[in-house]
């Protein structure tokens, strides 16, 4: 954690989140209890202090790590083929439209020319809102299955 007083570190840029009105909330203030019915009573107390205490690592918008380049291995007679598109009801084509152009914006996507594509599939959440997926069962029949093993050391 950075504070604005260390020298240390130079000039820092603040990020501000999309939506100024969510941070005057706390994070036990945006969370619906029904999402927590199947903890006791105790243990949501207790889960929304942690997350009160540790305000400052939770935004609304997702992010992304860079740290790593994550690479798929495939086996030798993998051919890159471009799926067939699934037709979608008319009624989820415009929720789609606005997830994929959220996606794009926050950087998650990007497009692309490449000879491999996989379809997108709707599924429809408990709450009546849409999830996307991605129908990625060609190339997982082609993915190379590798240990990895990460240490974290302490410097």
């Amino acid at each position: 954690m950075v504070n604005e007083q260390d020298e240390d570190f130079r000039h820092i840029d603040c990020v501000t989140t999309a939506d100024p009105t969510c941070d005057a909330l706390l994070p036990s203030q945006r969370i619906s209890t029904k999402q927590l019915k199947h903890l006791s009573p105790e243990q949501q107390t207790c889960l929304l202090a942690v997350l009160d205490d540790f305000a400052d690592c939770f935004i609304e918008i997702p992010g992304h790590c860079t740290l790593v380049a994550h690479e798929i291995c495939v086996s030798d007679n993998f051919r890159p083929k471009a799926s067939r598109a699934y037709q979608v009801p008319e009624v989820l084509k415009e929720e789609i439209e606005r997830q994929v152009t959220q996606l794009l914006e926050l950087d998650f996507i990007q497009p692309s020319l490449s000879p491999m594509s996989s379809g997108i599939v709707c599924v429809v959440k408990p709450d009546k809102s849409i999830r996307l997926a991605c129908d990625y069962r060609y190339l997982n029949s082609h993915t190379v299955t590798q240990l990895v093993m990460l240490f974290l050391c302490k410097t």
